[in-house]
């Protein structure tokens, strides 16, 4: 397929839902308009839910289209261009395919960071299942067996309820990952670190 002459007709409208196939219809119009910034959201959101590689390719083709515009946007005005994966990834999960899920999910985010500049993609530890020890042994075989093109960009984040920036320092520690402290999220879920010496970890 050519996917720049992709439209809807290349997905039967009985395979998406009517709210589904009306994003896909906004998408191409901002597509055809030039508003690749907006269209590519939509692919992608699209392609996640139905896995579908040819919505994912035509995201793509909008990254390539706007990601010049943004590193060079973020270059001038010193700006640090970051993603931050949903929920669904969960590299620490007791299941295997949501795992593999997870790293295929990782594998995506790498592709769009290159095409937008991008330095890094944040994700929290996630799960605990009732033995933190465990979980974050079963995160750091996880990570350290990434392939390096994820783990160069990946950083690790403390949350709001389950992991403290002292356990992700520790995490850090052991995988290679870089810390980026939530100062918010360490008054909800504090630890013995100081605000300050959270940072200087950073």
């Amino acid at each position: 397929d050519n996917f720049v002459d992709f439209d809807q007709r290349h997905i039967p409208q009985a395979s998406l839902s009517a709210e589904d196939f009306s994003l896909l219809l906004s998408a191409d119009v901002s597509f055809n308009q030039g508003v690749y910034s907006q269209a590519a959201g939509k692919y992608y959101y699209l392609a996640n839910k139905y896995q579908d590689p040819r919505l994912i390719y035509k995201a793509i083709i909008c990254f390539e289209h706007s990601s010049s515009t943004a590193e060079d946007y973020a270059k001038l005005n010193n700006v640090v261009l970051s993603l931050h994966p949903d929920q669904f990834v969960v590299l620490n999960s007791l299941k295997e395919n949501i795992i593999n899920n997870s790293i295929r999910e990782l594998i995506h985010q790498v592709n769009i960071a290159k095409f937008l500049g991008a330095v890094q993609i944040t994700l929290h530890a996630r799960g605990v299942y009732g033995d933190k020890t465990k979980s974050i042994e079963r995160l750091v075989n996880v990570i350290n067996d990434l392939p390096s093109e994820i783990k160069q960009y990946l950083c690790l984040e403390n949350d709001d309820k389950s992991y403290t920036p002292k356990d992700i320092i520790n995490i850090c520690e052991l995988t290679g990952c870089r810390f980026i402290y939530d100062v918010f999220h360490h008054k909800c879920n504090p630890d013995d670190l100081t605000i300050q010496e959270a940072t200087n970890y950073c």
